[in-house]
């Protein structure tokens, strides 16, 4: 495996200042934890307590030693984003730039209905729960009443806390993220929709508190 460890600098991302009961909105910027890639990981999320299985033959060596394409494919509780990403032929392009790439990835854990409901054409949504370019987040460290802003592979996602939960797109991050060699996995409890993504940014513009109940 060609994969080397990876010195990340402290990561600057936008970030919009949102005080849930004021009407004052700034956009600063917010450097996130510095850590060395493969030496140490993000921090500890707040109820994220779900915990994941590994499927038959696999172990936590085996995901601490290998990539997101194959720790997607280790976890039970992962493996209907895995196919769909099969599906999506994301699979393939990420493989193909795979020279000391890091990815952060949003992945949904399997719906109890057997399969993954997506919004839209299936590789857009897919490519939207993918952050590139050699950007690795580490959403340990966000702080209350404020709302980030990253870019996926198809647009902007937003993350931020609501009581004790961390949210992406208002979709709980529910376990630990899952450190691989070259990148990191928020597991998250639905798939992501780029409309709500739209739907937060408004709710912003517009000084409103973000209700998730309404998505």
């Amino acid at each position: 495996m060609l994969l080397k460890a990876i010195t990340l600098t402290a990561l600057t991302i936008a970030v919009v200042m949102l005080s849930l009961f004021s009407s004052d909105v700034e956009a600063l910027p917010i450097e996130l934890t510095t850590f060395i890639y493969r030496k140490t990981r993000p921090g500890y999320i707040a109820n994220a307590t779900k915990r994941l299985t590994f499927r038959l033959r696999y172990n936590e060596y085996d995901s601490k030693s290998s990539g997101v394409l194959e720790n997607l494919q280790m976890f039970a509780e992962l493996s209907q984003f895995y196919d769909l990403s099969y599906q999506a032929e994301l699979v393939d392009s990420v493989k193909a730039v795979m020279i000391n790439p890091s990815f952060t990835v949003f992945a949904p854990v399997n719906s109890p209905t057997g399969s993954l409901t997506l919004n839209g054409a299936m590789k857009d949504v897919m490519s939207y729960h993918i952050v590139g370019n050699y950007t690795i987040y580490d959403l340990s460290r966000m702080e209350k009443d404020q709302v980030y802003t990253i870019k996926a592979k198809s647009g902007h996602s937003y993350v931020f806390k609501q009581g004790v939960d961390t949210l992406v797109n208002c979709a709980k991050i529910v376990a630990q993220p899952i450190v691989a060699t070259d990148g990191v996995i928020y597991p998250i409890a639905s798939p992501l929709r780029p409309g709500d993504g739209d739907r937060i940014l408004d709710a912003i513009r517009n000084k409103k508190k973000i209700d998730c109940r309404n998505f």
